[in-house]
């Protein structure tokens, strides 16, 4: 990869809008051409010379403490024997998304990862001449060791809609932070799980703390509201998880057991405990799979909470 002297950005004080750089890749399908407008004034684009030479301004002194320059990864694409190819100039991918009002758009960083896509926000952009910066070194840190060649998402009309009602939840939700405070702290809980490595097993404890945290109480057994409250709200989802396309045991096999096994396995990591897929969490098949359903449910279940806040509420004291 390129030595720090080879990326250092040039100065460049011409005025730029507010932005966040986005660390996936983005592939548009359909109708859907870039730049992609995803609302008045708020477009998802690949980033020119003069957004790129911004990003290097803000990210370079962070990158260059920690030695970790992975973020130039935009700069490359996957070759043969795992090996890292540069890509010419002009096919850097560097995404970003643009808008005009920084005060109207707190959320828009919220809603891409909130979104079913789940984009990775590294860098909030803010103030004129890009002069403010949200970078939260953890996140970026995190996330660029944990991507190791690209990390393709296509966009569509289907995506570019989920986006927007994400969105449009969040804004109607900012109203009501106050009175529903514990949601509010699960969503900021759920941005702060990106700055645990994918790997790293915190991850599940993590994901369940804030599950409890949204739909359990402690009048009765944690273990019980959960098997009894995850499957109900699942039916209610927009587009429920199939439990069954993850996990799959003998024709017993029920939601109720694998959520059983799910907290199995977070107790085994909390209490120090070996964990043995092949044995007595072999339903849940692998780490990965298990993760990575647990991360879509507490997805879901965020933004759900954000549709019906009173009735989580009611729940979460039942």
């Amino acid at each position: 990869m390129s030595t720090p002297e080879e990326i250092r950005p040039q100065e460049d004080h011409r005025t730029i809008d507010p932005f966040i750089l986005i660390g996936e890749v983005i592939e548009s399908h359909g109708s859907i051409s870039e730049p992609i407008e995803i609302a008045e004034n708020v477009h998802l684009k690949l980033a020119d010379d003069q957004y790129i030479s911004a990003i290097k301004q803000h990210m370079l002194p962070f990158f260059l403490l920690s030695g970790i320059e992975n973020y130039i990864l935009h700069e490359y694409k996957p070759g043969a024997g795992n090996r890292m190819v540069p890509l010419e100039k002009e096919n850097w991918q560097y995404w970003i998304i643009t808008h005009t009002n920084f005060l109207k758009e707190e959320n828009l960083a919220l809603s891409i990862e909130l979104a079913e896509i789940g984009l990775t926000p590294v860098l909030d952009v803010t103030g004129p001449q890009g002069f403010s910066r949200h970078l939260n070194p953890q996140i970026a840190s995190s996330y660029y060791q944990d991507r190791l060649s690209y990390d393709l998402r296509t966009v569509d009309e289907t995506v570019i809609k989920n986006i927007k009602s994400t969105r449009a939840l969040l804004d109607e939700f900012s109203g009501r932070k106050n009175e529903f405070y514990f949601i509010d702290k699960a969503i900021k809980d759920f941005v702060n799980l990106k700055e645990l490595h994918k790997k790293s097993p915190f991850r599940v404890i993590a994901i369940f703390s804030i599950i409890e945290l949204l739909i359990t109480n402690r009048g009765v057994s944690i273990s019980h509201q959960l098997r009894t409250k995850i499957p109900l709200l699942n039916r209610r989802f927009d587009l429920p998880l199939d439990f069954f396309a993850f996990f799959s045991g003998p024709d017993t096999l029920t939601e109720e057991k694998i959520i059983d096994k799910m907290y199995q396995y977070r107790s085994d990591i909390a209490h120090g405990n070996m964990t043995r897929f092949e044995s007595a969490l072999k339903i849940l098949h692998s780490e990965e799979k298990t993760v990575e359903f647990l991360y879509l449910l507490l997805k879901r279940l965020v933004r759900y909470s954000l549709s019906d806040p009173q009735l989580i509420a009611d729940l979460k004291q039942c």
